[in-house]
């Protein structure tokens, strides 16, 4: 059966022990224990979980997914064979992922571990990620869920012990539980900023000592994009820039939209951006860099990562996003135009406008490319 979050206990029995980590903030003023309580409680509230907890508590206790409907599927796929197709198990696990999403449910994968060890190379790596999938945002178990699936680390207590050597071969569980470890912490705006943060550090360190292993760098990037989204966090785009420019196709695609998902929003290029003003300059400059790069580059999944890359940085960014769409749609490789599509979705979402429906149509039936 299911874990209980712990974290979802503690969350509907008010702030008992929230907010430990910040009982002397700003001590300087003077306040009396009531109002110790309140702003340990508005803490919690506004960057330590409470939101999450309260949603992964919901999910859990009213969760109405059927199990039989994953033991007849596993029967079902069994008796057409699906043992001489891989891409039926992987879709089937995909759908227990769907199926169990947010709830910390995971007893079928535990009652069937042989079942789940039949993946293999991609699908392992999809299965292994699942399991983010279905305890997202359960922070205070995530590390202890995955661990059996972590690649090693250095001790902790040890900050002069070198990282284990990364085998170049394999990591596809490895590089899945990175994944799924971003998924956890990055799949709620109200999850503890103080657990996502460490998960961060944790991810940028598999990052950086990872580059032999691309399967495993794949998913260290994809877990730093969704715990640093929407951070504009130039050390991190610099290290995921590093990754990239190592020109694996697997890791780069991965790298590409990684800074995508850090610079969301951001409008970096643009003539006007949401980014600080310390760092624009040189934001922008890694931007051009990357419309460069998908120039020069020879591997069609990188200049799918930086297109999709681009798109994101250009999410609600309307009209200031029109330069960056325009020169994109008339760019000679189909997939930047195919970004540009999503550039523009993207730029104008949830506004109705006439403008990028009609360029989208139009879209649609001239590019001489499907």
């Amino acid at each position: 059966s299911r874990s209980q979050p712990s974290s979802s206990q503690e969350g509907t029995n008010g702030a008992d022990g929230a907010g430990d980590n910040h009982d002397n903030h700003s001590d300087d003023v003077p306040r009396t224990p009531e109002q110790k309580i309140h702003f340990q409680n508005s803490h919690r509230v506004l960057t330590g979980g409470f939101t999450s907890e309260l949603s992964l508590s919901f999910l859990y206790k009213h969760s109405n997914a059927d199990r039989f409907i994953m033991t007849h599927l596993k029967k079902a796929l069994e008796e057409r064979g699906m043992g001489r197709n891989s891409l039926l198990h992987h879709c089937a696990v995909c759908a227990h992922g769907y199926l169990n999403a947010g709830t910390t449910n995971d007893s079928f994968l535990r009652d069937h571990l042989d079942w789940m060890k039949k993946a293999s190379n991609w699908a392992k790596f999809s299965a292994t990620a699942s399991m983010g999938v279905i305890h997202a945002s359960h922070t205070t178990e995530a590390m202890t869920l995955l661990e059996p699936y972590l690649p090693p680390s250095a001790p902790e207590n040890d900050p002069n012990a070198e990282h284990p050597t990364v085998s170049s071969t394999g990591g596809y569980a490895e590089g899945g539980s990175l994944y799924a470890l971003g998924i956890i912490h990055g799949s709620h705006s109200g999850s503890c900023a103080t657990k996502r943060q460490e998960a961060s550090a944790f991810l940028r360190n598999h990052l950086r000592n990872s580059h032999a292993n691309e399967v495993i760098s794949h998913g260290a990037a994809l877990g730093v994009g969704l715990t640093s989204f929407g951070s504009a966090d130039l050390e991190v785009v610099n290290e995921l820039k590093e990754l990239l420019y190592t020109d694996s196709a697997v890791a780069g695609e991965a790298a590409s939209i990684a800074i995508g998902m850090v610079l969301v929003g951001s409008g970096a290029g643009n003539a006007n951006s949401t980014t600080n003003v310390e760092s624009k300059e040189e934001l922008d400059e890694i931007i051009a860099e990357l419309r460069n790069y998908s120039k020069e580059t020879q591997h069609e999944k990188i200049i799918r990562g930086i297109a999709m890359c681009l798109a994101l940085v250009n999410f609600g960014q309307e009209e200031n996003a029109d330069a960056t769409i325009e020169e994109m749609k008339g760019d000679r490789d189909p997939i930047i135009r195919y970004g540009a599509m999503y550039g523009l979705a993207l730029a104008y979402c949830g506004t109705g406008s006439n403008k990028a429906i009609r360029i989208l149509l139009h879209t649609a039936v001239s590019d001489v490319n499907d």
